[in-house]
């Protein structure tokens, strides 16, 4: 690596250790107040928690038309998850970056009925042995997160809707994202039916060339859960 590439890649690297990696200990909400980083995904292998193959006529219908993926870009989804009927259900799918990308535009696709969020977030390299590129885990028990350790958010939508959320850069700007990078895509949903079903999620990413970029970006996120929001009460 050239001296001129190491010290861009230390600023960007500066810019995302002044991230918080806390740990998630309980109800947490994520003020994701800036932007955020990026990731490719290959196609999931079965793991703890993951559902195994659907025919496409039973995922439920998004009710909006997907676009196609920005050019140059790329388009990511998760496998089909089962979502039993009057259940809650988070899966966490791992992977690795496998190439250094400036990423200038990031969509995402979650159900507007079921999905109650989804995020990327970075983990360390040491996951790997446990935590395999395609593996899925449930991750809806606060002790997963402790065991995975410190995350960072990846990603985040500087315009929001019930079924998209879109972020937006300038032409000099970028999340940029190192090769090694290893991330995991986190998918909450909740089926208050008395039906099953089958949801997946979407990720759409436009890229620039990397010279192209002279101001990198990341993101700054806090994650709160020392609150407690009773019955038929108001959070202050």
């Amino acid at each position: 690596m050239s001296d001129d590439a190491e010290s861009f890649w230390n600023e960007v690297l500066l810019i995302t250790r002044l991230q918080t990696g806390s740990r998630l200990k309980g109800p947490s909400i994520l003020l994701l107040c800036f932007l955020v980083s990026a990731c490719t995904l290959g196609a999931c292998s079965a793991g703890p928690g993951s559902p195994g193959s659907v025919p496409e006529e039973e995922i439920e219908p998004w009710g909006v038309e997907i676009p196609a993926h920005p050019e140059p870009g790329f388009a990511l989804q998760t496998q089909v998850f089962r979502i039993p009927a009057g259940s809650e259900r988070m899966f966490c799918t791992f992977g690795t970056f496998e190439e250094d990308l400036a990423v200038q535009t990031y969509e995402w696709f979650h159900h507007r009925v079921f999905g109650h969020h989804m995020v990327l977030r970075a983990v360390h390299e040491e996951t790997a042995e446990d935590y395999p590129d395609g593996s899925v885990w449930d991750c809806l028990p606060n002790e997963f997160y402790v065991e995975l350790g410190p995350s960072t958010v990846l990603f985040n939508a500087t315009e929001e809707g019930l079924v998209r959320g879109r972020m937006s850069l300038h032409e000099d700007q970028a999340v940029m994202v190192q090769k090694g990078t290893r991330y995991f895509i986190q998918s909450h949903y909740i089926n208050v039916t008395d039906q099953d079903v089958f949801l997946r999620d979407i990720l759409h990413f436009g890229t620039a060339p990397l010279e192209q970029i002279q101001r990198p970006v990341g993101t700054w996120t806090l994650t709160a859960d020392d609150f407690l929001l009773p019955a038929d009460g108001a959070l202050d």
